[in-house]
């Protein structure tokens, strides 16, 4: 069963990059399916912004994961930046931009949270 699952998300997968990379698709539609991932990026993380901010705790969230994704976010940006000079991918730049903005966050999040000694239970 598991491998059924496999194949049939190797093969979703791959029809839907031929389907979008052939020029089937507008291009006016693929800005807008590139500009969803902004909200659902902002909604995966402001919930755990929130929640850390809450319990001062950052759990069991990995501090190398963030410090990448906030790297490679910003490295995006720097890149988009560059390619067209003057004339920068906005879709792209807002994407990896906010990106940078949440994932920072987190990852300061578990630097100051995360280096704080934890707080043994009271014993009554």
């Amino acid at each position: 069963s598991s491998r059924v699952l496999w194949t049939l998300t190797v093969t979703q997968l791959a029809s839907s990059a031929y389907v979008l990379c052939s020029g089937l698709v507008e291009l006016q539609l693929i800005a807008v399916l590139q500009s969803l991932s902004i909200p659902l990026l902002f909604f995966s993380r402001v919930p755990q912004i929130w929640s850390n901010i809450q319990t001062k705790d950052t759990g069991a969230l990995s501090v190398i994961t963030f410090f990448m994704q906030f790297a490679g976010c910003v490295g995006r940006v720097f890149t988009t930046l560059q390619e067209r000079p003057g004339n920068p991918d906005l879709i792209n730049l807002a994407s990896f931009g906010t990106a940078s903005l949440l994932n920072g966050i987190i990852f300061a999040q578990i630097l100051i949270y995360g280096s704080k000694p934890k707080k043994e239970a009271k014993k009554e």
